[in-house]
């Protein structure tokens, strides 16, 4: 169920917050991190969690309680938009000059 995937990611990202404000040893906040990811998972199973940053892993519980986009799909509609924006820059370029200027009387 989707509330209980939630409730585990949360749980464990409270532990992982835990672990780094008590000044636990590093190894046990890398394994709060993993155990967080490992749920993080579960509960978005396309995730790529390799490299991944926590305000991500934020922004994608924030996405699944909403019902999407996760992080992931965002960035890939921002590109999407990129590509678009350089296609129609670069099929009409603009004559020397005009970007940024005003008509004169």
């Amino acid at each position: 169920m989707a509330g209980d995937r939630l409730y585990n990611v949360l749980f464990r990202f409270n532990e992982l917050r835990n672990a780094v404000a008590h000044g636990d040893r590093i190894d046990l906040v890398e394994d709060s991190l993993e155990r967080l990811l490992g749920t993080y998972r579960l509960m978005i199973p396309d995730a790529v969690t390799e490299g991944i940053e926590i305000a991500e892993v934020a922004a994608g519980i924030c996405g699944f309680m909403a019902d999407g986009p996760t992080p992931r799909e965002l960035v890939g509609s921002f590109k999407g938009l990129k590509d678009i924006v350089e296609q129609l820059d670069g099929a009409s370029p603009a004559p020397s000059g005009s970007r940024g200027s005003t008509p004169t009387n």
